[in-house]
């Protein structure tokens, strides 16, 4: 995790998640049919969901289900296109992405990602985004809203300026939490083992 994302161990101190290895082994197997659960995005995706009464682990396998379910794995399916992906690239950048949520910061953590995911998935299932949306931007608007606060260490934008802090500095005091989360999403995407995005053209890339 990025050091400059938790200024002063004093105050808001963090903990990184770490996945079990069955949880890994599960993340390993999805490809070979051994899932959580051929549950439907209408279950997944549900406004009832409680988020606080499952487990991140549990919750980071749900995400990797949502992009299953949506067809994003399938790359015989000719409406989904080029926003078929790699699974074991998503596998990857998923488990890279749940690393990098502080458990210990009591809003900003995966829990509070995948509720993002969740309701955006809801939103577009509910308002036929197929019609409006194409697989690419709807393929972004999940994943975005997965990774939207990603290193998030629970202090905000003021902080950071006031205490002239790196990250501050790095992004000229402009929507600094914004501005990084960002680029820690697309450094982690990135990685080799990651990019999901490597057989993309500039075009579906941009």
């Amino acid at each position: 995790t990025r050091s400059e994302g938790t200024p002063h161990k004093d105050r808001h101190s963090v903990t990184t998640p770490t996945l079990k290895a069955e949880t890994i082994e599960l993340f390993r197997d999805w490809h070979r049919g051994e899932r959580e659960s051929r549950v439907s995005l209408e279950h997944l995706l549900s406004w009832e969901l409680d988020v606080l009464a499952v487990d991140e682990e549990t919750l980071a396998l749900r995400a990797l289900s949502i992009l299953d379910l949506w067809g994003f794995f399938n790359r015989d399916d000719p409406s989904v296109g080029v926003a078929a992906v790699d699974i074991s690239r998503m596998q990857g950048f998923l488990s890279d992405l749940y690393h990098h949520y502080h458990s210990g910061n009591p809003y900003h953590n995966f829990k509070h990602a995948f509720s993002v995911m969740s309701a955006v998935g809801n939103l577009l299932r509910l308002c036929g985004a197929d019609e409006f949306c194409s697989a690419v931007e709807q393929l972004a608007l999940l994943v975005a809203s997965l990774a939207h606060d990603v290193g998030h260490s629970g202090l905000n934008n003021d902080y950071y300026v006031k205490k002239k802090h790196a990250l501050a500095i790095r992004y000229n005091d402009q929507a600094v939490l914004e501005s990084m989360h960002s680029s820690l999403a697309f450094e982690l995407i990135l990685k080799e083992k990651n990019n999901f995005l490597v057989d993309w053209d500039e075009e579906a890339f941009a």
